[in-house]
């Protein structure tokens, strides 16, 4: 099992990315959960649960796409936690992912 998260939209220099933008936010996050996956030998499709924290649960919606594209398809393993506040304040999604490998 490999845990990875909860994980921001952070580059390799720590500093945010997609200030202000979700869709940004989740794309940055899509691919440091995809390098976090594969220094332990997992990849993307690895995954079986993910735990979206959202602090507004309207814009996620425009960005079912880009989630589904990193995190798989809407299933019962996909929950999505509305917080009023996240780690930092400039988030606006954090995502906690959990693969299985063999």
């Amino acid at each position: 099992m490999v845990v990875v998260g909860p994980e921001a939209a952070r580059d390799d220099s720590c500093k945010l990315v997609g200030k202000g933008d979700m869709g940004a936010q989740l794309e940055q996050i899509g691919k440091n959960v995809e390098v976090c996956l594969q220094a332990a030998g997992a990849k993307l499709t690895d995954i079986i649960e993910t735990r979206t924290y959202i602090a507004d649960p309207d814009q996620l919606a425009r960005y079912a796409d880009l989630r589904k594209r990193y995190f798989g398809s809407a299933s019962p393993a996909r929950t999505i936690v509305q917080k009023e506040r996240l780690s930092d304040p400039a988030n606006l999604v954090e995502v906690m992912a959990f693969a299985a490998i063999k």
